[in-house]
């Protein structure tokens, strides 16, 4: 009988050299990290457009501000009267009523009111014309405001979400380049709406294709830099693009109409175009996804750029590269978190922080600017403005001793413990309208209601301060935890969540503030769940970035403190992790670690 041959199964393939892994180790050394001239460079070019988005975020306070109106006839002779319509005076946006000065206040209004045949406006924000003035959206049509106001904010959310899987599987150069494309055609058409409806669908586009921007930008600027520095170059970047939030009013007040501002706003993405020819890919991308032909011609470019000579290669970068150069390039999607049993927690934490931090940040800054006009510090909408941007500042500037001193983790506790108790306290002591209580405090106290609305407000600046840190020490956070595999998709989970707590500020808006004093209770909880959650968290700081789905399942907590010299340790060791099977298999690639791992399991500099 004749044998045939069994065809015998190729043996696994290899696995990929530990050099061409540890980027931060080896790979960046050799390039000289952040010494080398196209470094620096390429760092500026990531600060550049923060300008830009900074103005592009902070737009609809200016284009769809709620001007005080009223309305007026003429009478024949060229003399005109005035009536206010119905409404309150407040910081809202919800209908800030003022009569121009010379013209009547009723005592009262009612609904007949709103019937006018010709509205006239007085702008705020230093503009001639906005889009409410330009489409009459006041009274019944106040609410088309608040959808306008969703449209960039839901375009924010899902471009993050999407553009984020996008750049895993594509690249970060590609979102980045098509983004800037689609935003000048939808932003610049935003400019020639007819109706607030085309312009509420348009800013939803322009929204998600600034997420893509946004997303990818922070992910190359990430990915750029040694464990040293990625703190304080983030930080150069959010206070750039705050600088586009304090110089907004001035453009406005430059530009005059909010077709010429919109216009001016979008146009500077013009120069962004330039980066298809002077931006590369980012080279940790391309090593972690084991695209070694593309890595191994950027960082030939690397080092023409820069002036190196090859032969300083010591450990031998190039050659190794060279060896795996016929490997197949290997693309994850975040799905794959899914698998996991630590990095999947860590994302979910974060991306819970996020959501607090930003969502609780408009209680507090309704209580400060008055949820009640007897709580308003101010009726002067610059004031407002600079107010909220300089506490904004303020936070950034105190994030960077603060992370530097006590770490990621450390920082991130730090102000989630501070947020929580500016919104324990304000809602326990100073917002509860229980006649009882309130004799009670202030036969007690004898404090009165003015002492109080003043502690309301030192208590708001609290937490408008330390929330902002909380949402933006968060999405810093999961940049660096989350693997270079699928760190667009774990930065477009944890924007996105950014955005769904921005998302509650129109919405409370929409409802005339029904439900808030239950939304900030929410969200006062969600400050405790938080600060528990916080403590599951590793500590990133120094440490370098996880390249795969494995390195970041190595990243595991520590202690806040230091163990004691002779104290056994509560919490796992790397070399017990990898005997501890009792919830998944998930790839526990422990084999390759090195005997000078730190407690995350990840190597330092």
């Amino acid at each position: 009988a004749e044998i045939q041959a069994v065809p015998v199964p190729p043996p696994p393939a290899a696995a990929c050299s530990p050099l061409l892994l540890d980027y931060d180790g080896s790979v960046l050394p050799f390039l000289g990290g952040l010494g080398g001239r196209y470094q620096r460079t390429l760092v500026l070019l990531t600060w550049v457009p923060a300008l830009f988005i900074g103005f592009s975020k902070f737009s609809d306070s200016f284009l769809l501000d709620q001007p005080d109106f009223w309305c007026r006839e003429a009478d024949g002779q060229g003399n005109w009267s005035g009536s206010l319509a119905p409404g309150h005076a407040n910081r809202s946006g919800n209908g800030s009523i003022f009569p121009p000065p010379g013209l009547p206040t009723p005592a009262g209004g009612n609904a007949s009111e709103c019937d006018c045949h010709e509205w006239h406006y007085r702008i705020r924000a230093g503009l001639v014309q906005n889009v409410v003035s330009k489409w009459d959206l006041v009274c019944d049509s106040a609410w088309k405001v608040h959808i306008a106001k969703f449209s960039l904010l839901v375009g924010l959310i899902f471009g993050h979400l999407i553009t984020g899987c996008i750049a895993d599987w594509v690249g970060r150069r590609p979102v980045l380049l098509f983004s800037v494309i689609f935003i000048l055609i939808f932003g610049l058409t935003v400019a020639l709406s007819v109706n607030v409806t085309m312009f509420s669908t348009l800013r939803f586009f322009e929204g998600f294709c600034l997420a893509g921007i946004v997303l990818s930008l922070y992910a190359l600027r990430i990915e750029l830099c040694p464990p040293g520095h990625r703190f304080m170059i983030t930080m150069v970047a959010s206070f750039i693009e705050m600088s586009g939030q304090f110089l907004m009013p001035g453009l406005a007040a430059l530009c005059r109409d909010w077709q010429v501002l919109q216009a001016v706003i979008i146009c500077p993405f013009l120069l962004m175009l330039l980066y298809w020819v002077i931006f590369p890919e980012s080279l940790r991308w391309l090593m972690a996804t084991q695209q070694f032909e593309a890595s191994k011609e950027l960082i030939l470019q690397f080092t023409h750029k820069n002036r190196m000579n090859t032969e300083s290669d010591i450990k031998g970068v190039v050659p190794e590269l060279e060896k795996e150069i016929t490997r197949r390039p290997k693309k994850v999607c975040i799905v794959k978190v899914v698998g996991t049993r630590n990095l999947w927690k860590n994302i979910v934490v974060l991306c819970v922080n996020s959501l607090t931090g930003y969502g609780i940040h408009h209680c507090f800054a309704k209580s400060m600017m008055g949820h009640e006009a007897k709580m308003a510090i101010t009726h002067n909408f610059y004031a407002d403005y600079y107010t909220m941007a300089g506490i904004a500042l303020a936070s950034c500037l105190a994030m960077c001793p603060v992370v530097g001193f006590l770490g990621r983790r450390g920082g991130l506790l730090l102000f989630m413990i501070l947020t929580a108790l500016a919104s324990l306290l304000q809602l326990g002591l100073l917002n509860c309208n229980l006649a009882s209580f309130s004799l009670f405090m202030n036969t007690l106290t004898g404090m009165s209601d003015s002492v109080k609305d003043k502690f309301s407000t030192a208590f708001s600046i609290v937490g408008m301060f330390s929330s902002h840190a909380v949402g933006s020490l968060s999405v810093f956070f999961c940049a660096e935890i989350t693997p270079t595999v699928i760190r667009g998709g774990g930065l477009g989970l944890v924007l996105a969540s950014a955005g769904f707590g921005r998302l509650t500020a129109p919405i409370m808006e929409l409802h005339n503030q029904k439900g808030y004093f239950l939304h900030h209770v929410i969200f006062a909880c969600c400050t405790l769940i938080c600060i528990i959650c916080i403590l599951l968290l590793p500590e990133s700081k120094n440490q370098n970035l996880p390249e795969n789905i494995p390195d970041g399942e190595h990243y595991t907590r520590q202690p806040l403190l230091p163990h004691k010299k002779g104290e056994q340790p509560l919490l796992l060791t790397n070399s017990e992790l990898k005997d501890y099977s009792g919830l998944h298999d998930s790839a526990a690639v422990s084999d390759g670690i090195s005997e000078n791992t730190t407690a995350n399991g990840m190597k330092s500099m």
